[in-house]
Order: C-alpha cells, then structure tokens, then sequence
C-alpha cells in the first residue's frame, strides 16, 4: 500500500512536471511562430529595399552612360573647334601676308 501510495505520488510529480514542460514548450512554440513572422517580414522589407535599390542603380547607370555620351559629345566638339580655329588662324596669315603684299607694309612679326 505504502509503494502504491509512493507511485502514485511519483506519478502525479511526474504528470505536473510534464504539463509544466509542455505548457513551457507551447509558450515556446507560440514565441517562435510570432519571431518568425517577425524575420518574414523583415526579410521581405529587405527584399523590397533591395529591389528599389537595384532600380536606383539602374537608373543612375543610365544617367551616368548618358553624361559619358555628353562629355565625349563635347570633346569631339572642342577638338573640332580647335581645328576649325587652326585653320582660320593659317587663313587670317594668309590673308595678313596678301594685305602686307598690297600695300608694302612690312611683314608682322
């Protein structure tokens, strides 16, 4: 009688450790779910960021072949202009030396 009473204890000892145990997991299972909601919606706010930010660099790979295109655009032009001015600067002598002929100035120089 006294090893069955002594079971019996042992028993319910046993069977209020296991409902504190799982209620502790339930508790625990419960707190995971709500984390991973949680990092879920972190990782997808992140992807979203990423996405913007991959646009944005798209657009300003755009911006900077275009500026690329402006500044070899003006180069092109400043090395045009600089030929063009050589030779008005040969036509100008040319012209100062024909002048010089015809009136008998002396050559400048």
């Amino acid at each position: 009688e006294e090893v069955k009473k002594k079971n019996n204890g042992m028993n319910a000892e046993m069977e209020a450790t296991v409902g504190v145990i799982r209620a502790e997991l339930k508790q625990a299972r419960s707190e995971a779910i709500i984390e991973k909601e949680k990092l879920n919606t972190t990782i997808e706010e992140l992807r979203q960021k990423e996405v913007e930010a991959l646009e944005e660099v798209v657009e300003w790979k755009g911006k900077l072949e275009d500026e690329k295109n402006t500044v070899s655009s003006l180069t092109l032009e400043k090395e045009r202009l600089q030929q063009e001015n050589v030779e008005i600067q040969g036509m100008c002598e040319e012209l100062m030396a024909m002048v010089e002929g015809v009136t008998g100035a002396p050559p400048r120089g």
